[in-house]
Formats: structure tokens, sequence, C-alpha cells
């Protein structure tokens, strides 16, 4: 949930690919290419500064929630996230469960999120302050659908842009790149900029540059 230069609150859902919007729900649906996408790299507290068909606009951050959806007989989203503006970071283990337990199907839009998730968090075994790190069972690339604010500047820099990345394993530098890689290779999602330097230097195909 965001916070306009207007003074009105937004939510947007975020996604790897390109959502379809659900009737009747007021949440803005956008890929996590697309320019406006770079509010979730940020936490609430946050001004976001972005720029959006030529015109540079800032949000504020009011709320994060990140969604590990999964599907087992029914749909779940496990180890989710819950960031507030009050500096609360809240662990979900199963919003399914969480749902089902502590919401009454009556109550779901009327329900105080962050207030309700700290109320049951102390009789709960599936929601607790902060972070759960996962076990590491095996050396694998990381599945890191949000990128960090940093990873995300890098993630988004202009396609004729040169830039060195160093550091230790496993600080996001392969998975920023494949990030990268993917946007660029998707012609919807880049500038004007971008599309004018690949108008004026033609090449035989769209991924016959290098990264």
């Amino acid at each position: 949930m965001i916070l306009t230069e207007d003074n009105e609150k937004q939510i947007y859902y975020i996604s790897r690919t390109n959502p379809s919007p659900i009737d009747n729900v007021a949440a803005k649906f956008v890929s996590y290419r697309a320019p406006v996408a770079k509010i979730a790299s940020y936490l609430p507290g946050d001004i976001a500064e972005i720029d959006i068909r030529g015109e540079l606009k800032q949000f504020e951050i009011i709320e994060r929630i990140q969604y590990h959806p999964i599907y087992k007989n029914e749909w779940d989203s496990t180890n989710n996230t819950v960031d507030s503006h009050q500096d609360i970071r809240v662990t979900v283990e199963s919003f399914k469960s969480f749902l089902n337990d502590f919401l009454k199907p009556k109550d779901i839009e009327k329900v105080n999120f962050i207030d309700d998730l700290l109320r049951e968090e102390k009789k709960s075994k599936i929601i607790f302050e902060g972070i759960r790190r996962n076990v590491i069972e095996c050396m694998s690339l990381r599945d890191q659908p949000i990128l960090d604010e940093f990873q995300d500047e890098i993630f988004r820099i202009s396609l004729k842009s040169q830039l060195l990345i160093v550091g230790p394993p496993g600080t996001g530098k392969t998975t920023t790149l494949i990030k990268r890689i993917g946007q660029k290779l998707d012609i919807a999602y880049l500038s004007d900029e971008e599309r004018e330097l690949i108008d004026k230097f033609p090449m035989t195909a769209n991924d016959s540059w290098v990264l």
C-alpha cells in the first residue's frame, strides 16, 4: 500500500509476470518489470521516486506484504512477511491457516491486519514477529521474487549503462542479472530511451547483444 502525491492510498499487487485485473478489486495489478513496481523494493516509511512515462512521481510506502504462493490440494501462501509503517515486521507461516483460525468470513474485509496479527502472535504457532530463515538443504540459486532497493536500481538501469558488480557468494549478483536479462528481453517494459537505442542500432535478433 502506498500514499500518492495527492494524499490518496493505493494498493498495488506486483507479480513476476503480467497479472490480469480482477473485477470489483480496487488494487492495481502490475508486472515486476514495470517502472512503478520499483515500490516493491522499498520498506514502509520510505519515499520512492519513480519515472513514469517521463514524469517523476513520489510515493510513500505505507505497508508491504510479500507472498509466497503454493498449491497443495488448495491454494495457500507460506512464509509471508508483513511490514508496517510502525517499523513492525511479522511473519505468517500460512495465510490459509490464519484466515481459517482467526478470521470469520464476514470480518475479513474489516480486519485491521497488522493489529490482528500482533494480537494473535503470542497464542499462534504460525505467526511471529521478525523473519524466520529457511534451512538450507542444498546449494542452488535462491528464488528471490523481490529485489532489495540496491539490486532493484541495478536491475532497472538503462540498457546503455555499464556497471561492475562484485561481492561474496550469496549476495544476489546472479539473481539481479537474471532478472535484468528477463526485463531487457521484454520490449514492452523498455524505456523510450532504450527503444530508441535499439532502433538506432538494428540487429538481426532481439537477443543479439551482450549483457
